[in-house]
């Protein structure tokens, strides 16, 4: 799930580079060893300014950092005349993104904006004014990190459970399609929309196919934090997905139906001893398909 969720993001943030002079340029930390801090001059300041420029420039800028041991120096010199909480143990680098690690995007421009006003003063000296992020672009930083918060927090659930999480799976889902389609509304800003679509589109892949498997749906309506209660309040959502709280609901019982007559013959009279048998015989065959699922999921 948590690869996903990542997935998820990674087409996001791609639909973020459309139509971006930067666009086609490679990021890999590679590329950030060959290029001078000349190169990192954006386009012209002002409503135009794209998104994935910022991400683009703040990963070089901490490239460029990471290329020089003076400059890192100057840079950790001025966090701790900034910060009076600083610590020797406490991290005041910037973050270097890099693509394949989950959440890296989000981290580093979480990063970023801890260390907003070093980061400001630092490139504030007469020879790198022109590579601060000004008020506009710290702005949009705040707005993709509110974006990429839910997909940052539903990895860390998940990624934090020491239980199985099969019931986890159909809420996370839904409430993070539910969650970024309402940042289209909320922010109102054309390549978030764009961005948003392709996350959605990513994970209704997924969630459209987990919504017909019958361990993850009664793992959801039978775990007392959901209930079938969660489904009648995302009706929304499950319109969009083809179904309905009432369909999931008629499948569970169905399905308890199913199990029922071929456990228990109406012509046999069981002791208790033999009913807590067959129960057990039906939880294990359910444990194993919530198993093979939880596979299949991740």
């Amino acid at each position: 799930m948590a690869h996903t969720i990542h997935l998820a993001s990674q087409d996001g943030l791609k639909a973020l580079s459309i139509g971006s002079p930067n666009s086609t340029q490679n990021t890999s930390k590679g590329e950030v060893s060959q290029i001078s801090i000349a190169n990192l001059i954006d386009i012209p300041d002002g409503q135009d300014i794209q998104y994935n420029s910022i991400i683009l420039q703040i990963s070089r800028l901490e490239g460029f950092l990471n290329q020089s041991l003076q400059q890192r120096e100057k840079f950790n010199t001025t966090v701790k005349l900034i910060y009076n909480d600083y610590k020797p143990t406490k991290a005041t680098n910037l973050l270097l993104h890099v693509c394949t690690r989950w959440n890296s995007t989000y981290e580093m421009l979480v990063r970023a904006l801890i260390l907003e006003e070093a980061y400001s003063q630092f490139f504030s000296l007469p020879n790198m004014q022109s590579y601060q992020l000004n008020a506009l672009k710290w702005g949009k930083v705040k707005i993709m990190i509110d974006f990429l918060e839910p997909l940052y927090k539903a990895t860390q659930i998940i990624c934090g459970s020491k239980y199985q999480t099969i019931s986890h799976a159909l809420p996370l889902y839904i409430l993070l399609i539910r969650r970024i389609e309402q940042a289209c509304h909320q922010y109102n800003v054309t390549p978030i929309e764009p961005s948003a679509k392709e996350m959605c589109k990513k994970l209704t892949k997924y969630v459209k196919i987990l919504i017909t498997k019958i361990p993850a749906i009664c793992a959801t309506i039978l775990d007392p934090q959901f209930k079938i209660n969660f489904f009648y309040t995302n009706e929304a959502t499950l319109a969009s997905l083809g179904t309905s709280a009432t369909t999931l609901s008629i499948m569970l019982q169905e399905e308890a139906q199913k199990h029922f007559k071929q456990s228990i013959s109406p012509k046999v009279d069981l002791t208790a001893q033999q009913h807590v048998g067959l129960f057990d015989e039906m939880y294990s065959t359910l444990a194993e398909e919530v198993s093979n699922l939880e596979t299949e999921v991740e």
